[in-house]
């Protein structure tokens, strides 16, 4: 079964970039998932980051990626060959690549303050309204209170 990636970036308080996409393969993992999430979003970063610098807006730090799978955050960050990523596509390290060359850092992120699982799985009204809120959107009966 294809996992769903989801992403937003933010630029000060608000979102202004959002994706939410039915992945190309079907992972064996949930790391490789989460891999393959990252690397989504890690070309959105790109190309976002070299928008904002043809505005005179560069950047000088690395773009923080939050992913709530440690496993995916190590083996981005070990070069070492495992036997359990054998089956990865090679396209899934350029993450690495990026974080070496310091474009991007992936940085763990508690799956409860994930705000991309708004966009990739059926959330309890509860969790859905904190991260609804924690994007800055707001309901239609508290339009008023925005």
């Amino acid at each position: 079964m294809k996992s769903t990636s989801g992403y937003c970036f933010h630029l000060g308080s608000g979102v202004f970039s959002w994706c939410s996409k039915k992945q190309d393969i079907v992972a064996q993992s949930t790391a490789e998932a989460e891999l393959i999430a990252a690397n989504a979003a890690a070309n959105q970063a790109l190309w976002l980051r070299k928008v904002l610098s043809e505005l005179n807006l560069k950047q000088d730090g690395s773009t923080e990626l939050f992913v709530d799978n440690q496993a995916a955050i190590a083996i981005s960050n070990n070069p070492v060959f495992h036997g359990k990523t054998k089956h990865f596509l090679t396209k899934l390290f350029v993450v690495r690549d990026l974080q070496k060359e310091g474009s991007i850092k992936l940085k763990y992120c508690k799956t409860d303050f994930q705000l991309a699982d708004i966009f990739t799985k059926a959330l309890p009204r509860s969790k859905f309204e904190f991260l609804r809120e924690k994007l800055g959107v707001c309901s239609y009966q508290a339009k008023e209170e925005c």
